[in-house]
Formats: C-alpha cells, sequence, structure tokens
C-alpha cells in the first residue's frame, strides 16, 4: 500500500497548478484593460461634453496649451509625463485651458500615461475647430473600421471623420462648374483635395495616412468637432469652401 504521493503526481499537480495560476493572472491583467479601457471612454466624453460647455458660453473651444495646430503637422498639448512634443510650457497638467473647474471638475489623466501615450488636445488657428484624443493608450477594445480588425469595436472613437461635409469645397476651379464629386464626397477624412499642388485647380487627392493605416488609428480614441470659418486660403487663389475644408482636416482628420 502506496502512501503520499509520487513524484510525478506531484510534478502533474504544479504543471496544473502552474496552467490554473497563469489562466487567472491572465485574466486579471485582461479585466485591468478592459477597465482602464472604459475609462479612456468615459474621460472622452466628459471632455466632449465640456468642450461643448465651454464653447456654448464663450463661442469658441478652449485654448491648447500649446497653442493651435496651424499647418500639416498637428501642435498637440498632452498632459505630463508624454514628453516635450506635448508638454504644457509651464510644465502643468493643464493642457485644456480655462477648462476646469467650471465645465469640469478637474482634467483627467489617462491611467497609464507615459512617454507619447495620453490624453491629448489641439484647436485650429480661430478655435472653431477641435480634437480630443487617448493617443497611443488603448489597451483591449480596439477601434475597428471597415473589417480592417477581427471584429469591429468602437467605431464611434475613429480617428477620422467620415460624416462631416464642406459642400463646393472639391470643385476642381473658382467660378467654373461644381465637379459631381462636390456633391458626393463622402466626408472630410474620406477624400481631401490636394491644397499644396495645383493652386486654385489642384487635382491631387490626398488619402490621410491616420484615416487608412491601422497601427495609427487602432490604440486611439478621438473625438472631434467644429468647421472652420478661416478664408485666408482664398490668398493662395483656393476657394473659400477648400480654404474652410483644409483649416478643419488639418484638426479633424490628424
Amino acid at each position: 500500500m502506496q502512501l503520499g504521493f509520487s513524484l510525478l503526481e506531484l510534478l502533474v499537480a504544479m504543471a496544473i497548478m502552474a496552467i490554473l495560476a497563469s489562466i487567472a493572472v491572465y485574466g486579471l491583467s485582461d479585466a485591468g484593460a478592459n477597465s482602464r479601457d472604459a475609462k479612456r471612454q468615459a474621460d472622452v466624453r466628459l471632455i466632449q461634453a465640456a468642450v461643448e460647455l465651454y464653447k456654448n458660453k464663450n463661442g469658441v473651444y478652449p485654448q491648447a496649451c500649446n497653442g493651435p495646430t496651424t499647418n500639416t503637422t498637428p501642435n498637440w498639448s498632452g498632459e505630463t509625463p508624454m514628453g516635450t512634443a506635448y508638454d504644457c510650457p509651464s510644465g502643468g497638467n493643464e493642457y485644456i485651458v480655462g477648462l476646469a473647474p467650471e465645465f469640469i471638475p478637474t482634467l483627467p489623466r489617462d491611467p497609464r500615461a507615459g512617454p507619447d501615450r495620453g490624453y491629448v488636445y489641439t484647436t485650429n488657428g480661430d478655435r472653431t475647430v477641435y480634437k480630443f484624443m487617448a493617443l497611443n493608450s488603448v489597451e483591449n477594445n480596439f477601434v475597428s473600421i471597415s473589417g480592417l480588425e477581427e471584429t469591429w469595436k468602437n467605431p464611434e472613437f475613429y480617428r477620422c471623420d467620415q460624416n462631416t461635409r464642406i459642400f463646393g469645397a472639391n470643385t476642381l476651379a473658382a467660378g467654373g462648374a461644381a465637379s459631381p464629386e462636390s456633391w458626393l464626397d463622402p466626408g472630410i477624412c474620406a477624400r481631401s483635395r490636394d491644397l499644396f499642388s495645383g493652386g486654385n485647380t489642384g487635382t491631387g487627392i490626398t488619402t490621410f495616412s491616420q484615416c487608412t493605416d491601422v497601427s495609427e488609428f487602432r490604440n486611439d480614441y478621438a473625438v472631434s468637432a467644429g468647421l472652420s470659418s478661416n478664408d485666408l486660403g482664398q490668398s493662395a487663389g483656393w476657394r473659400a469652401e477648400r480654404a474652410r475644408e483644409y483649416d478643419t482636416e488639418i484638426v479633424r482628420c490628424r
């Protein structure tokens, strides 16, 4: 009659325990990531509501601590410690100026903010367009569109606005007949005239990488709103509609 366990039985038991422990740890880790992503989604919605309340009172969106985006490279203002490309000049954490505490108790912080990862905000020059993102920080509930990922997840937080249209912005020439595509443009971020070539009659189409590359939008939650009233592009011979589209796109499509 054998008492106790054999060495083989102990090894099998230890292996089973290790497998169960790893499953438990993975489950807890996955639950933690889901919880943090849920907080990010809630924070994005809170900011979305707060900046609209600010605009309703002041007529423009709140200022970003690093100033507006005025060219094709977005000028993001972000929470510390994202790095020098995002940090506010004062070294503080008021990346959206004047929003708290009147319109939101405090500005939210990403649960795992770090270098090049966290909450960022920008506007256009006249502060009629804004964008807010949880940049590079989504851990599990990724953004997916058009079957580019394994499932359709969180399309409402897609980085690029496919719905807003500025009719006439894609007309080929000032004073000329409107191109049919002016009335079929699927959205400001889906297809854009290249405003850097051809002057007033340029026919190039720009597709923003942030809208087409999965690596650019998969780990981001984004919201944006507003249309530009900036017609300064007409000085370069652009139509007013195209100038406004350009000024809108450099914020909402990046």
